[in-house]
């Protein structure tokens, strides 16, 4: 079934770990509103098979293979993305990697594994939305920038327990990945802030929904001037 939320025809949009789980629905959503998509991934195998995918929406769309936490393979990699799908208005930095299960708690984390998963969770975020960034400036469109927020979880150091069972939540509900995709179209449409909080309170198991409630009225509490 097609998404039809949105008309994003002649918009372009680029995911980062596109070529699976929540970066490979989000990446068929787009094109199944119009959009033209490129996904990246390291894994030359899944890649194709996502491209081949999405392109069965009629899209146009490319697969790049790209580990973002490489600083030099992100800006090259966009500049080919660029090249070959024209100006980017949506970027959804969701490539991550899973801390290793037997570190059971965030003090008996060492460092090679903080930086393994920083590197590219938060470092590759980083890249990845910076070059966004200064793209979209450059062509004076504007845009949409979006990271999954598992990633921050995990850059964090939250494994064990608390990753696992948030990872079991998502895993179970897919309804985590329809907030993801309806808050990026909505930035595409300037709905933003009302989009993020309405249909987060709405798809999010009750039990976390509180969370969004202090999200939203910590927002709301900030002075207009503060900025």
């Amino acid at each position: 079934m097609a998404y039809k939320a949105f008309d994003l025809s002649g918009k372009t949009a680029l995911i980062t770990g596109g070529n699976s789980g929540i970066g490979l629905g989000m990446a068929e959503a787009l094109a199944q509103a119009g959009a033209s998509v490129c996904v990246w991934g390291t894994n030359a195998e899944k890649n194709k098979k996502a491209l081949e995918k999405i392109k069965t929406h009629g899209a146009r769309a490319i697969a790049l293979h790209c580990d973002v936490g490489d600083e030099n393979e992100v800006e090259t990699r966009f500049e080919e993305t660029v090249k070959a799908l024209g100006p980017v208005h949506a970027c959804f930095a969701n490539a991550g990697v899973s801390g290793r299960a037997n570190v059971k708690s965030f003090t008996e984390m060492d460092a090679e594994e903080w930086k393994r998963v920083t590197r590219v969770n938060l470092d590759g975020a980083f890249y990845t939305l910076r070059a966004a960034a200064r793209h979209m400036v450059g062509h004076g469109k504007g845009g949409a920038l979006v990271g999954t927020f598992m990633g921050v979880f995990l850059a964090y150091g939250l494994v064990g327990p608390l990753g696992s069972r948030l990872k079991a939540v998502i895993d179970e509900d897919a309804l985590f990945y329809h907030v993801i995709r309806d808050i990026l179209v909505a930035h595409l449409h300037g709905n933003a802030a009302q989009v993020s909080v309405e249909i987060g309170r709405g798809s999010v198991p009750s039990e976390y929904q509180p969370s969004f409630q202090e999200l939203e009225n910590s927002l709301n509490s900030i002075p207009p001037d503060a900025a």
